[in-house]
């Protein structure tokens, strides 16, 4: 669904904010996470490396040494690494458990 089309149900179908609000983040999940599922998590892990290695490892750290920043470039990747996991496995986990949620009431 595009964009425009997703902004044209949701002005009509959601009156409070709450439930824009919530109505943008089931958009975006649905959005992204057959993107992670298809690509795989190590797939993510790696564009997010690269872009890391591309964009901010070029760029001067204030108050860092210049012989310790390959050190904390290496830290911050790793944080990306796991922040990127844990979200992957935090959405999956709470999905499976509204689906057992469900199959349990309609049981």
């Amino acid at each position: 669904m595009s964009p425009e089309v997703f902004e044209a149900k949701l002005a009509a179908s959601a009156p409070s904010g709450t439930e824009r609000t919530w109505s943008l983040i089931r958009w975006g999940r649905g959005q992204i996470d057959p993107a992670m599922d298809a690509a795989g998590v190590e797939n993510i892990v790696r564009i997010a490396h690269d872009l890391y290695d591309k964009y901010v490892v070029p760029l001067d750290l204030p108050l860092v040494p210049s012989a310790a920043e390959p050190l904390v470039d290496s830290l911050i990747k790793e944080i990306i690494a796991r922040l990127i996991r844990s979200v992957h496995d935090a959405v999956h986990s709470r999905e499976e458990l509204a689906a057992l949620a469900n199959w349990e009431d309609s049981a």
